[in-house]
């Protein structure tokens, strides 16, 4: 006779039960840790990528920036660089050169079988087999509307000298040729005159930027260009450098690269004169002759103008800088950093299939888009050299 009260098979059902329960906590914690991870990973490797890129664009490295094949080939190997497992997938790059501006997508890559997507160990069980998980970052470069120089904290060095954007363009072919050794001569109304070849910018018939100023701008404390923005700074009159400057600064100087605030106009006169500042450029200098004194020539024995000239040797080049916000004119000093994706940059069309045996879920994980990436992704994890 059958007993109502037979429990046999009752713990079989139990442990079932509990197995399924098992192994969507299995799931959730080796599964998606590892979701986590490869999200992680990925998002590095594309901020990675965009920024060096945008860096290279920013330096006209063409060897990296002048191709679409270049910089395609150059994000893989940064996205790369970034997985533990040492591969991920680049879907595209996108380039505008017109807005300056570089966007990079990546997908998850499981190097063992070659799929687009992050095998599930344990999820599987439950039916899904696979993620994919996705990445973009945008960066972008160009001349920027502030300038970290060492008198506002940042780490690169200047002095209290304005140039003319007009000998900017005479040096440097329009902005077009770094490199180029020149001799840049302050518009004291002496010497050579306005109308030389080492005057060609004198703004009035005394060869001066405006009346009684020569360039000098107004300077308190370590003989530094004390301006981080553009806009209007007050000069300081006189075609002798201002006293917070001594030979010794200046000349600690030479042989490195300077940063010079550039303007396009000067207007005043004597004390009240002011420069409107609307860039800033680097100035690799050589040599200068500040002051009719021996201690403010380099070298010494034979500076780079005479008599009553002052002037500075050297050359411009570019120069780049993380993080600085842009509005500037281009004098051959840029900014680049992260920023967010716009929304009519359209990603590249990924494969259409998947290796041949992949089942993959329709569900996918995207990073970068609406958050991360377009309030500025994630941290860069390795630096451009």
């Amino acid at each position: 006779m059958r007993r109502l009260n037979d429990e046999r098979g009752a713990t079989a059902v139990i442990v079932a039960l509990l197995m399924t329960s098992l192994l969507a906590v299995a799931a959730l914690v080796v599964d998606f840790g590892a979701l986590h991870v490869e999200r992680r990973e990925l998002q590095n490797g594309a901020d990675a990528a965009a920024l060096a890129l945008a860096e290279d664009c920013a330096r006209r490295v063409l060897a990296r920036c002048g191709s679409q094949t270049q910089r395609e080939t150059w994000a893989d190997t940064w996205l790369d660089a970034n997985a533990s497992d040492g591969d991920s997938h680049l879907v595209g790059v996108s380039y505008d050169e017109d807005d300056r501006r570089i966007t990079v997508w990546a997908r998850s890559k499981d190097p063992g079988s070659g799929r687009l997507s992050v095998p599930m160990r344990f999820a599987s069980v439950l039916g899904v087999r696979s993620k994919a998980v996705r990445a973009h970052a945008t960066a972008s470069w160009g001349p920027p509307r502030t300038f970290p120089t060492k008198a506002g904290g940042g780490r690169h060095p200047s002095i209290p000298l304005a140039i003319d954007a007009c000998e900017f363009a005479e040096a440097t072919n329009g902005g077009v040729k770094f490199y180029v050794p020149v001799v840049i001569v302050f518009h004291n109304g002496g010497g050579a005159g306005g109308g030389s070849a080492l005057h060609p910018c004198a703004s009035n018939a005394s060869g001066q930027d405006s009346p009684g100023n020569f360039g000098w701008i107004a300077s308190t404390t370590d003989c530094a260009a004390g301006i981080s923005e553009i806009g209007k700074v007050g000069g300081d009159n006189g075609n002798s450098p201002p006293g917070a400057c001594s030979p010794t600064e200046i000349r600690a100087r030479v042989g490195t690269d300077i940063v010079l605030p550039i303007f396009d106009k000067a207007s005043g006169t004597g004390s009240h004169a002011t420069y409107e500042i609307s860039g800033w450029g680097a100035f690799h200098l050589t040599g200068f002759k500040l002051h009719g004194s021996s201690d403010w020539e380099h070298p010494a024995s034979n500076p780079p103008c005479s008599g009553g000239d002052r002037c500075i040797a050297g050359w411009f080049v570019p120069l780049s800088a993380a993080a600085a916000p842009p509005g500037g004119k281009p004098y051959g000093v840029s900014m680049f950093g992260l920023v967010g994706t716009p929304d009519d940059v359209v990603a590249p069309e990924e494969p259409a299939e998947e290796p041949e045996g992949h089942e993959e879920e329709p569900t996918t994980t995207t990073v970068g888009g609406s958050d991360q990436g377009r309030n500025g992704g994630g941290n860069r994890s390795q630096e451009a050299t």
